[in-house]
């Protein structure tokens, strides 16, 4: 029986940056390889069919917008589950590029132009903005504003979620916080931000909010991107040991030639899976478990 998880790991890692043309190495550590790609994955917005709601703020000056038929194009393709990706930055595809308003509360920006790039897969990026509240479901097209000094920390965003969506931050409301200290303005805000540095709870209109995504780390990583690594990175290390341990066991529990199994790692449709080479067959998935009978005792791997 053969297996190396972590080196499945890596390459499959490196396999899925070539397709998207990221410049990656196989050769990084499983935890900076789990890290660049769970960094990027948080930033993609899935090509999913969404309600699509309008800002009373935006939707005042919509119909006289300079920039009205590439809000209506975003806001269709959003309706319709068309990719939106490549309005974003340029840089979405860095790994060492951090979006920290999406990290924070899932608010992404769009780059205003229907002209692509000649040089990225990206539209031209003009200093037009368009922020979007995205979610699994639903997104919000807050307002509009020109590429500025602090502008990707403005309180601003989360004042319209707070005056007319409530229901996106209420989980994340604190009244018993009424006041948070030190007050700091937009773009002392960016800074903290660009230094890894995470102010929470957030005071809008007068109440506390905490962040929707648990904030930064001093690596500048996303929280719940380096919690998620952590998570792999510990499923990653039990599986090594189970199969190490008791491989011949779970041969026999799946009917499987000890001698000539050959077992990988990869990440399937939904999910990183544990298959058989020669038979193609998938055994395990991402912190799903096994019992198997290991002599009269149940093993858990």
């Amino acid at each position: 029986m053969k297996f190396n998880f972590d080196e499945d790991l890596k390459h499959d890692v490196h396999r899925i940056f070539n397709i998207y043309g990221i410049r990656s190495s196989p050769n990084k550590a499983s935890r900076e390889a789990i890290l660049d790609f769970l960094t990027i994955r948080e930033k993609l917005i899935s090509a999913a069919k969404r309600e699509v709601h309008i800002s009373p703020l935006l939707k005042a000056k919509l119909d006289t917008h300079p920039k009205k038929k590439e809000i209506l194009y975003i806001q269709k393709a959003l309706v319709e589950g068309v990719n939106v990706n490549f309005f974003q930055s340029k840089r979405l595809f860095q790994p060492k590029f951090h979006d920290h308003l999406v990290y924070e509360w899932s608010i992404h920006h769009f780059h205003l132009s229907l002209i692509k790039d000649t040089k990225t897969r990206f539209v031209k990026q003009v200093d037009d903005l368009l922020f979007v509240y995205i979610d699994d479901h639903r997104a919000i097209l807050l307002d509009t504003e020109k590429h500025k000094k602090g502008i990707f920390a403005d309180v601003k965003w989360l004042e319209i979620l707070h005056d007319y969506f409530p229901d996106v931050l209420a989980q994340q409301r604190d009244s018993n916080i009424q006041l948070v200290e030190p007050t700091v303005n937009n773009v002392e805000r960016q800074a903290l931000w660009d230094n890894g540095i995470t102010l929470s709870p957030t005071m809008v209109r007068g109440v506390a909010y905490w962040s929707k995504g648990i904030g930064r780390t001093t690596s500048r990583h996303s929280s719940k991107v380096v919690l998620n690594t952590n998570e792999v990175l510990r499923w990653l290390h039990h599986i090594n040991e189970r199969f190490g341990t008791d491989g011949a066991v779970i041969c026999d529990h799946f009917g499987l030639p000890y001698n000539s199994s050959i077992f990988r790692l990869r990440f399937g449709p939904t999910n990183l899976e544990v298959y058989e080479e020669n038979s193609r067959r998938v055994i395990l998935q991402y912190r799903d478990t096994l019992n198997i009978k290991k002599e009269k005792d149940e093993a858990k791997i």
